[in-house]
């Protein structure tokens, strides 16, 4: 009786674990009559948007723009998002489909001008070791790296709501082969901009996916993970879009009411 208990308790959770990993967003099609009706689920805890294109479509006509974005709130689905009806009754007709999706809502821009935390501790002195354009790992990227040591107390550099965490390596080296081994954590912003806190410690994560975070509340804490010469915390804003993600630049409150680039081998206190 005891093992059948265990079994039980195993496979609940087991099942649990598979379903939150097969979380996805799911389009289903249904058919009424000769009409085709499309239904959308987001499973997730914050905004995503949906990019729907018809490649084929034979003797059908859309009853939306094609191709026609939709935007899904947390946890929320649609019926009838889109219509396929035919143009001629007697006919055969057939499509096929394709989607792409985002974090966040397409329909929001970049706030270039939002005053970003140093994502740390008030009161903390750091040091930039690489800025914008870097030379090192950040050609062409928007991205910053803080000299810190090991373990130093992460800060939610904006408020947002965590999309994706790791946490479980313990591995980094000075090459690109440990590029996938660092540990992160993605926070989405309400602008659909994504901040991204990268190289903390293992079991470093503070968080978890759903939460929303306030500015300047903890979320995790440095390290070396991935690929990394020495400790350090990188940290870069991705523009989400359906071509494709992209780094932009943004600007730290260094003092009040004063934004600026920070820059590479100057020092800055948070306040």
């Amino acid at each position: 009786m005891i093992r059948k208990y265990y079994i039980l308790i195993f496979m609940l959770f087991l099942s649990v674990f598979l379903n939150a990993q097969e979380q996805k967003i799911t389009i289903t099609s249904i058919k009424d009559g000769k009409n085709y009706y499309f239904n959308i689920s987001n499973p997730f805890p914050y905004t995503v948007s949906v990019l729907i294109e018809f490649p084929e479509l034979s003797n059908l006509s859309a009853n939306k723009q094609i191709p026609f974005k939709v935007v899904l709130k947390p946890n929320q689905s649609r019926e009838k998002v889109i219509t396929l009806s035919p143009k001629n009754t007697n006919g055969k007709s057939s499509y096929r489909y394709t989607f792409k999706t985002i974090n966040g809502d397409c329909n929001k821009k970049h706030q270039a001008k939002y005053p970003y935390s140093l994502p740390f501790e008030k009161g903390k002195k750091v040091r930039v070791m690489q800025g914008f354009f870097g030379d090192f790992s950040h050609q062409k990227e928007y991205a910053i790296d803080f000299d810190i040591p090991i373990g130093t107390k992460i800060m939610a550099a904006r408020e947002g709501i965590v999309i994706e965490t790791k946490d479980d390596s313990d591995s980094g080296g000075k090459t690109k082969e440990f590029a996938n081994q660092g540990n992160f954590i993605r926070i989405l912003h309400d602008d659909a901009t994504t901040g991204i806190y990268f190289h903390l410690k293992k079991n470093g994560v503070a968080v978890k996916v759903g939460n929303k975070v306030e500015k300047s509340q903890l979320i995790g804490y440095s390290g070396n993970t991935g690929w990394s010469t020495a400790p350090h915390l990188h940290f870069e804003i991705r523009q989400n879009s359906f071509e494709g993600k992209k780094t932009v630049p943004f600007l730290f409150e260094i003092a009040p009411n004063r934004l600026e680039e920070v820059k590479k081998g100057n020092f800055y206190t948070v306040f």
